[in-house]
């Protein structure tokens, strides 16, 4: 009875595979308490099943969407990482009299939009340093119909050598930052203002540099594939959209136009901008022209070949008109003392001349 007993016990806790094993094993003696112990506690061990880990979940690939692409989406599509303009490059998302207009300049045509556009990125390439463009928001404001809102940076020339100083200077951090909200404020340079920037440049290791920015809207009309619904998410997804319209406008140009803008390194980064948006076969001098007259840069202090930095119009005028009436009297004592000069001059040839008869005489 007792081996019967501890035959059950066994198989509750090893199973029916090895209770035959040991119970033979006890009975020949080769088995004892303690081994028996052992054996136990070897033998209900489990293993751990197989399971999967996130790495394998992660990785499996995902269901098949069937949801319809919007126009946003698409719109956003175009504009990859190297994008570099608000502008589609592809042909066959081009419409044959595809029409674009700015503010200041419009084409109609594939030929002439990818001419113009082509070129305008190259000029932008070549005239902008660390460009960098960024896509804002991107919303459906109609059936085919996209506003994009969008923002262009750059380095301006004159801080192009800060920003390279900054970056060979050990763990010196760059922050940029733009100064579009004072547009409306005179640009004044300031010797404390430069010690300052080097200052905190030295000792907290952060150089705040202004960097140049342009804020843009583009409104986008394209024709969207015919598929089986007349939402146009569903027919998004039918085939790939094209552009037929595009009109954009600058944030700063009505700014300009009503003659609010104040700041002459605006108008600046502005003006080198739409340099870069010069048209294909469009005289250089032209283009200046009708960029200066649109922005009205003389209306902005300091944009004037006479201007004075730091100085309002109306201070500029006062001292036209000190340096006026200096130059006027130092241009009088010039003229009255050039006469002086002259009378003596003369007298001393006259006096010459009396001596040298003299001297004949006798």
């Amino acid at each position: 009875k007792a081996l019967i007993k501890m035959k059950m016990f066994v198989a509750r806790g090893i199973g029916l595979n090895v209770v035959t094993s040991s119970f033979s094993d006890y009975r020949s003696g080769r088995l004892t308490a303690g081994s028996h112990c052992r054996f136990l506690s070897k033998h209900t061990a489990r293993t751990p099943s197989p399971c999967l880990s996130r790495t394998s979940r992660s990785s499996r690939k995902p269901a098949v969407q069937t949801q319809a692409t919007s126009l946003e989406d698409s719109v956003r599509a175009i504009f990859s990482d190297d994008a570099c303009m608000p502008f589609v490059l592809e042909d066959e998302m081009l419409s044959e009299d595809v029409a674009f207009e700015s503010d200041l300049y419009s084409v109609t045509g594939r030929g002439p939009y990818l001419e113009s556009a082509m070129l305008w990125k190259q000029l932008q390439e070549e005239e902008l340093q660390e460009l960098e463009f960024e896509v804002l928001r991107v919303s459906e404001v109609g059936y085919g119909k996209a506003l994009v809102q969008w923002q262009l940076s750059w380095v301006p020339p004159g801080l192009s050598k800060i920003v390279e100083w900054g970056r060979s200077w050990p763990g010196m951090k760059i922050e940029k930052f733009d100064i579009l909200d004072k547009y409306d404020q005179i640009s004044r340079f300031s010797w404390i203002g430069l010690f300052q920037l080097f200052r905190r440049a030295i000792f907290s290791k952060v150089l705040r540099v202004p960097i140049a920015r342009i804020i843009g809207t583009t409104t986008y009309t394209f024709d969207i594939p015919e598929g089986d619904s007349s939402d146009s998410t569903e027919q998004t997804s039918a085939g790939k959209i094209v552009l037929r319209r595009q009109k954009e406008s600058l944030s700063l140009i009505p700014l300009f136009i009503s003659e609010r803008v104040q700041n002459r390194r605006i108008t600046r980064d502005t003006i080198l901008f739409l340099d870069t948006r010069r048209p294909p076969r469009k005289p250089t001098q032209l283009w200046d022209e009708l960029i200066w007259d649109t922005l009205r840069a003389s209306s902005v202090p300091g944009m004037k070949q006479l201007d004075i930095d730091g100085l309002s119009s109306e201070d500029s005028a006062q001292v036209y008109e000190d340096v006026t009436l200096v130059l006027g009297f130092v241009t009088f004592c010039v003229l009255v003392l050039g006469t002086s000069i002259g009378w003596l001059y003369f007298q001393q040839l006259a006096q010459q001349a009396a001596y040298l008869d003299m001297t004949l005489d006798y």
